[in-house]
């Protein structure tokens, strides 16, 4: 069994009692084994380096390479064994010092530097204005990127933004013969109404382009647009109009030309019911269809149905303030001149049938003798509702205007009328 001696590590006083403290000059007191002379801790009973038990003390003095003091403290669990560098042979250059970031012998394993971690202050580590700036427009460019790109999303999806590229993409198909990329712009019921092969046999063959795309009416659900028809022959550009309607949660054409073509087909032949139902089917595919509701307006009016012919009329009236296109000038004239009927023969509402004057009367589409008409109406409403003056007034400017003799002897009855009434 070896024995073992109680040393100072500062001073190498031995001490017969195993405490912590060397009694001289109160350095750290280590168990220095007797085999191997490794300095161990003072509660150890067997070697950390050799495994010999070091319980047992001795009075015989320890080898003077083992006692040497270590300037570091020594742990309460271990120490380290310091020996003396080996002689370097001449000739060698002398081998190279183990730096702080080297990693530790076997001999350091004990080492309570090895094992302590970095002594703290308690106060945080500064940091450099410049970083903090960095870090701030690093921060500030993400939240604008992120905001950025949502504002494009949705700018993107906006529907006047949406419609154009879409109307770019059918007239584009379309122009250059591409019908069937055409017909998948329809709406469901302008499909259900008109088969890919007669939309095809409906439109010109040659090939054309378009320009000057741009949108002119916006509604809620529905976009109309104008466009330049650019044919290659050399002849001017045609102005046209297209419509896209919202279908769900997207655009659609709402086709229903071809419908309308045997719309006017049939009330050609006299088949007004046959008419009739083309149209109401022309109304559901686009109820923006102004020529659809005349349509409408025309069938009724001649069924004599005043209620739906005024109906219908508004209608078409109403869909021509959004298309223009939809309705000639005369084809209002003529709705205005039903409404005013309406009003006044058959629902006998005069002042609305007044108003309807008025329209014909600011119609450029009117002539003369259609003037010479609306005063003579405007006569007999005025007298009806006992507004003498200003039937006397419209009797005078309709007298200048009248030249047939039916016209004339109208004017004479009712000056006649007007005279009895006074």
């Amino acid at each position: 069994m070896s024995s073992a001696q109680i040393l100072c590590t500062k001073c190498g006083a031995a001490s017969q009692n195993p405490c912590e403290a060397c009694p001289a000059c109160g350095g750290k007191n280590s168990r220095v084994c007797g085999s191997c002379g490794n300095q161990n801790s003072i509660a150890k009973n067997f070697c950390d380096k050799c495994g010999s038990s070091i319980a047992k003390l001795s009075a015989a003095a320890p080898p003077q390479a083992s006692i040497q003091a270590k300037d570091s403290e020594i742990p309460m669990t271990a120490v380290r064994k310091i020996l003396k560098p080996a002689a370097t042979p001449k000739g060698h250059p002398p081998a190279a010092r183990q730096g702080a970031g080297a990693a530790p012998s076997l001999d350091d394993l004990w080492d309570e530097s090895s094992l302590r971690a970095e002594p703290t202050t308690g106060i945080k580590p500064r940091t450099s204005p410049a970083r903090t700036i960095l870090r701030a427009l690093a921060f500030l460019l993400a939240v604008v990127g992120c905001i950025g790109g949502i504002l494009y999303l949705r700018q993107s999806r906006r529907p006047e933004i949406l419609v154009q590229k879409l109307a770019a993409e059918y007239l584009t198909a379309l122009g250059g013969g591409d019908h069937a990329r055409a017909y998948a712009f329809f709406s469901e019921p302008a499909k259900a109404n008109c088969a890919e092969s007669e939309f095809k046999s409906s439109t010109d063959a040659a090939p054309w382009t378009w320009s000057e795309l741009r949108i002119i009416r916006q509604e809620q659900d529905a976009i109309l647009l104008s466009y330049n028809l650019n044919k290659p022959s050399g002849s001017p550009p045609r102005a046209e109009r297209l419509l896209l309607a919202r279908e769900g949660d997207h655009w659609t054409v709402p086709f229903d030309v071809t419908l309308m073509r045997q719309v006017a087909e049939a009330f050609k032949k006299g088949d007004l019911a046959k008419g009739t139902a083309l149209a109401q089917t022309a109304t559901e595919i686009n109820p923006r269809d102004g020529a659809a509701w005349r349509s409408l307006c025309e069938a009724a009016y001649e069924r004599r149905s005043p209620e739906d012919a005024r109906n219908h009329c508004l209608k078409a009236i109403e869909s021509a303030q959004f298309d223009p296109s939809s309705l000639t000038p005369k084809d209002l004239y003529r709705l205005h001149a039903k409404l005013a009927d309406i009003y006044h023969n058959s629902l006998r509402q005069h002042a609305l049938a007044l108003e309807q004057l008025d329209e014909m009367l600011a119609s450029p589409e009117k002539s003369p003798s259609e003037e010479c008409r609306i005063m003579i109406e405007r006569v007999r409403i005025y007298s009806e509702i006992g507004r003498l003056s200003e039937a006397l007034l419209n009797l005078d400017k309709g007298a200048r205007l009248c030249t047939s003799a039916q016209d004339m002897a109208a004017i004479d009855a009712l000056r006649q009328t007007l005279s009895a009434s006074q």
